[in-house]
């Protein structure tokens, strides 16, 4: 068997105390390193695009996890 990482990642607004996941975000990694790598840098990237008004004003961040799990 081989583990994978599946990254997951979900927007969350501190205003409105929420968390949505964004399912076409998801993506599978052979490596943990580059799991992480990728969520940091998909966050980064997602807040640079989003609107810097509603960034501030929802308080928005993200949070991210690489899941492992066995296939087969």
């Amino acid at each position: 068997m081989t583990k994978v990482f599946i990254f997951m990642i979900m927007v969350c607004s501190t205003a409105a105390q929420t968390c949505l996941p964004l399912p076409q975000a998801e993506k599978i990694f052979y490596d943990y390193r580059e799991c992480a790598l990728h969520g940091y840098k998909f966050s980064l990237d997602f807040l640079t695009e989003f609107d810097p008004d509603k960034l501030r004003n929802d308080r928005v961040y993200t949070t991210f996890v690489c899941q492992p799990q066995q296939t087969i």
